[in-house]
C-alpha cells in the first residue's frame, strides 16, 4: 500500500506565523493527531495542502509538492553540468523532479514556496 501523505501549511491570522505538519490519509480521514482541531480552529488559515511525492532528496528527507529544490543536471556526451533549481509539481503523470533522461543528481530541498517566497521566482 502507497504510503500516503499530506503536509498542511497553516498560518497563524494575529502575527502571520507558518506551521506545518504532516498527516498521513489515514489521519486525516480518522481526524486523528489533531488535524480535526487545526481546521476547526479561528486562530488558524491553511495555506495549502501538498501531496508527499513518494521520492527522497540526497539528505533522506521526504519530498513534497511545493518543495524549492536544487539538483545537478549532466548532460549526455559532454562534460556540461549545470547546477538547477525548480518547485516541485505534478506534471501531466508524475512528478517534474525528474524532468529529463540526461540525468539529475544530488536533488536537495532547499526550503517550500511558505517559508522560502523568494522560490516563488525560481
Amino acid at each position: 500500500m502507497k504510503n500516503i501523505k499530506f503536509r498542511y501549511a497553516y498560518k497563524r491570522k494575529s502575527d502571520g506565523h507558518i506551521y506545518q505538519i504532516i498527516y498521513s490519509l489515514e489521519s486525516i480521514e480518522n481526524g486523528s493527531e489533531g488535524f480535526s482541531d487545526m481546521l476547526n480552529n479561528d486562530l488558524w488559515e491553511i495555506m495549502g495542502r501538498d501531496r508527499y511525492t513518494e521520492l527522497w532528496d540526497k539528505n533522506n528527507n521526504e519530498i513534497f509538492e511545493n518543495d524549492g529544490i536544487e539538483y545537478t543536471q549532466h548532460h549526455f556526451n559532454t562534460p556540461m553540468i549545470k547546477t538547477k533549481r525548480k518547485i516541485v509539481k505534478w506534471s501531466y503523470d508524475k512528478w517534474n523532479v525528474y524532468e529529463t533522461n540526461a540525468g539529475e543528481s544530488d536533488v536537495k530541498i532547499i526550503g517550500n514556496v511558505y517559508n522560502d517566497l523568494e522560490l516563488l521566482e525560481v
